[in-house]
């Protein structure tokens, strides 16, 4: 009710807008209901992490802008109706920034704000300047993301651009700041892009990105970023520690690969095809060498199976799932392990889009399925159901994960 109320009063400043010169405001609703169903797996015995949820979400995103300060706010509620029933809010300022011309050909950014670098879909190698990206919600159709302060300066000649970055948060939760460099231009009908990063007191690294349009149709394009080490942090016992019980003052999670000196790729290369009849087909292969291997993957089923079975023997039951807690909190939605295929088929029919996705494990052959069906009318509103479900074998990623279904519905209104 809350989201509604601020939405309506959005809806009167928006009208409001060019009213006082230079001052603009723009504002989403959204109304969201999650059903999510979870397994009983070596992650999750019995439901121990509570994964079952109904989820009721109300947000209002604004986007003012005045005197060339470009921002957005993203205020939240929501409220899991399976539980005691508490409201709980958020308030997000996701992007708040000036651009500014030095000089002829030259601009500055400074603030936060977020850097569209990457040309990948499934997963973004470079996509080093944006919280929150959600790799199943592929356009950002939740308005979720939200950027890092950073302070840019770019050159844009006939040659290409040229970018200098600096930012204080690396956007991977360690605390760390980073810093970048990319030079982007064009090779014939292919556009180019060369750059290399680093965090303050963490890795660097080196990559690029590639896109290729072939007459009206198709679409190829590549990103890949090798770090000289790697910051992705994973569970302890996977990284090849003793089994053992990890307290609450202390981390369950470490980044094994910071300084040392292993090269570290993360690559995606894909295409897509779009018909006369705008059916599209994207597929995309991803590498990620920060991923877990075939033995830490084991490892971490074997953390699993410890803390099962000191259950069954008598062990507090806050202890065994606050340490699932953190094997859960260790697996990634979209990838813990290495290597992936990913397809997509979409399509439109007038007002109507809808897609389905697969994210196929290669080493274990689990599969993460997807789609979507959405309706939007003139660009004022729309209305989008959304499925995502998690199946594979036995002591595969996707047969194990803690969630196995989520369905997700959704009505939007744009001002």
């Amino acid at each position: 009710m809350a989201a509604l109320v601020l939405g309506m009063w959005c809806c009167g400043a928006a009208g409001a807008e060019g009213l006082l010169g230079d001052v603009a405001l723009s504002a989403a609703i959204l109304n969201e209901m999650e059903i999510i169903t979870a397994r009983s797996s070596p992650f999750n015995p019995g439901d121990i992490l509570g994964r079952e949820r109904t989820l009721i979400t109300g947000a209002v995103v604004l986007s003012p802008s005045m005197a060339g300060i470009q921002g957005r706010v993203r205020l939240e509620a929501w409220r899991d109706m399976r539980s005691d029933g508490r409201i709980d809010t958020s308030a997000v300022v996701q992007e708040l920034y000036t651009t500014f011309s030095v000089t002829e050909g030259v601009q500055a950014t400074v603030g936060k704000s977020f850097l569209a670098w990457d040309v990948s879909y499934a997963s973004r190698p470079v996509n080093f300047f944006a919280l929150n990206t959600d790799c199943v919600d592929l356009e950002d159709h939740r308005l979720r993301m939200s950027g890092v302060p950073i302070a840019a300066l770019s050159w844009t000649g006939r040659a290409g651009t040229l970018v200098g970055v600096v930012a204080s948060d690396d956007a991977e939760e360690t605390g760390r700041g980073q810093w970048a460099f990319r030079a982007q231009g064009h090779a014939g009908a292919a556009e180019v892009a060369a750059l290399v990063r680093g965090q303050f007191g963490g890795p660097i690294g080196f990559g690029g990105t590639l896109t290729c349009v072939q007459g009206r149709s198709l679409e190829m394009h590549g990103s890949l970023f090798v770090s000289h080490g790697s910051g992705r942090r994973m569970h302890r016992i996977a990284a090849g520690e003793s089994f053992r019980f990890f307290g609450p003052e202390e981390s369950a999670l470490t980044s094994p690969g910071t300084g040392n000196n292993r090269w570290v790729p993360h690559l995606v290369v894909g295409g897509q095809y779009t018909t006369e009849s705008l059916f599209n087909v994207l597929v995309e292969y991803i590498h990620d060498g920060s991923g877990l291997s075939g033995s830490q993957w084991e490892r971490l089923l074997a953390a699993a199976d410890f803390y099962s079975r000191a259950a069954a023997i008598g062990s507090p039951q806050a202890a065994v799932a606050g340490n699932l807690g953190d094997i859960a909190a260790s697996l990634r939605p979209r990838g813990t392990r290495r290597d992936y295929l990913f397809v997509r088929g979409s399509t439109v029919w007038g007002e109507i889009e809808g897609n389905v996705s697969a994210l196929i494990g290669l080493a274990d052959g689990g599969v993460s399925l997807g789609g979507n069906l959405s309706y939007q009318s003139e660009s004022t509103w729309d209305v989008r159901a959304e499925i995502r479900r998690h199946m594979g074998p036995k002591h595969s990623e996707f047969g194990e994960v803690p969630e196995r279904m989520r369905l997700t519905l959704m009505l939007r209104f744009l001002f």
